[in-house]
């Protein structure tokens, strides 16, 4: 865990990125295991909660006959992610604001990015200036869309809440909810549909229901103020950095003898590598959540469902049939992580592909033209190794990276991030591109082999390359 290790110097004590707000500061101040400690402590509650709360275990059968636990402990989208991978992916968050603070320094050090006049304010601080100034406007900004979205994710769930409190005492089902678990399990019983709860379960009391909702929701929409933070601080310093060039009050200056052909930028690459894991994670969760809420709904094994895009992948007519990919399983709250998924994936792409493009695309006209005429001059001088000096750093401007990180090293993020995207609303294209990329009975030999090794039998099969 070294990559997550805090620099040590005087004055780093604090996340660079959430200057101006103070409280997420000191709760992200420390060494990283008492960090993750501390961010691990809601989620922890929440899961010991959900004991005495009466909704930890739920068994249930659907229609269908599968068996299933709708309560919160198995539940994994809301049981092991903010026990510990929430704490880690904010720990990662932190170390991706001090890289870019070290980014930073280390483009000012190397006078890659310096200002256009002599003697002004160098970037860094300029960046700090303006994190400070809006530290206000972020937090009330973020709480706000949060607390929006809370109230639209659970709009399903407070309507029921009040057509159970106002119904008469006879009335068996006075509302049907749109997804049945922990989460409504006060109405278990008849009006679950096709689902059929274990006769051992006690529905809890509705009030008692609904006093976990709110600590469960509430956590959910900590952990979603922090990230939204977070992406709204990214978004401040590519917005900043790329201001900052186009009103000319810095400029890059290109190292040419860069070994990686990015122009002397390569210190912004270890940021931009660790942004984009972190985006395919997120995407990673909503794509498994997207898998679950169908399994969930439909009553159906994860595994069978795959099988069913085995064989539509084979009728690309019924890749857009509603009913392969199950929309009316999705919620508010799985449109708008679908929506939310693409606001970093914009964000880190819009940077390099439009702004450090135009950029760079406009710093290599000048400069070519201006190598042409020294190297005119070169020949007619006859100082051939001048002249073939200039013809050099001609080519690599030309050969220059666009991605900080590496183009080749983009591009395999990207194809990963569109792929995982469009399976998390398509999910036929997750089959697609596995049987694209394997064949159709390499793929099945594969599936097959994992699931008679999960069951301790068979020898591993042989993949064709």
């Amino acid at each position: 865990m070294a990559f997550l290790r805090r620099p040590p110097e005087e004055g780093r004590d604090r996340t660079f990125l959430l200057m101006g707000i103070p409280l997420f500061q000191r709760i992200l101040a420390g060494p990283p295991w008492l960090v993750f400690l501390k961010l691990a402590i809601p989620g922890t509650v929440m899961v010991l909660l959900s004991i005495p709360a009466g909704v930890s275990s739920i068994p249930a059968t659907h229609a269908t006959g599968f068996e299933q636990n709708l309560g919160f402990l198995f539940r994994n989208n809301w049981t092991w992610p903010y026990v510990v991978v929430v704490p880690v992916v904010l720990l990662l968050l932190r170390r991706l604001s001090e890289d870019i603070r070290d980014s930073v320094e280390d483009l000012e050090e190397m006078k890659i990015l310096v200002p256009a006049e002599e003697g002004s304010t160098s970037f860094l601080a300029i960046l700090e200036a303006r994190l400070r100034s809006t530290g206000r406007v972020v937090w009330v900004g973020a709480l706000s869309a949060v607390l929006a979205f809370t109230v639209f994710d659970t709009l399903d769930i407070a309507r029921g809440y009040l057509a159970f409190a106002r119904a008469p005492s006879m009335q068996a089902c006075p509302f049907s909810f749109a997804e049945m678990d922990w989460a409504v399990a006060f109405a278990a019983g008849d009006c679950w549909g096709d689902l059929r709860v274990s006769p051992t379960f006690t529905p809890p009391g509705i009030l008692r229901n609904a006093a976990f909702n709110t600590v469960a929701y509430a956590v959910q929409s900590l952990m979603i103020v922090s990230f939204l933070i977070f992406v709204l601080r990214l978004a401040q310093f590519f917005f900043v950095f790329s201001g900052a060039l186009r009103k000319s009050g810095f400029q890059l200056v290109p190292w040419y003898g860069d070994p990686m052909k990015r122009l002397g930028l390569g210190p912004l690459g270890r940021t931009y590598n660790l942004f984009l894991i972190l985006i395919l994670t997120f995407e990673t969760y909503v794509a498994a959540h997207r898998l679950q809420q169908i399994a969930l709904i439909r009553g159906i094994p994860i595994l069978d469902y795959i099988r069913e895009l085995i064989d539509a992948s084979s009728r690309p007519a019924s890749w857009l049939d509603p009913a392969v990919h199950h929309f009316d399983t999705t919620d508010v709250g799985t449109v708008v992580l679908l929506v939310a998924v693409v606001l970093p994936i914009l964000l880190v792409c819009w940077f390099p592909l439009l702004e450090m493009r135009g950029y760079i695309q406009a710093r290599k006209l000048e400069l070519t033209k201006e190598f042409a005429k020294k190297r005119a001059l070169a020949d007619e001088e006859g100082d051939t190794e001048e002249a073939a000096g200039y013809a050099r750093r001609m080519e690599v401007l030309e050969a220059a990276n666009v991605w900080p990180n590496g183009d080749a090293t983009a591009q395999r993020f990207l194809a990963a991030m569109a792929v995982l995207w469009l399976g998390a609303v398509f999910p036929v294209v997750f089959v697609a591109v596995a049987l694209g990329a394997f064949g159709v009975m390499e793929f099945i030999r594969l599936v097959e082999w994992i699931w008679e090794k999960v069951k301790g039998r068979a020898p591993r099969p042989v993949v064709a390359p």
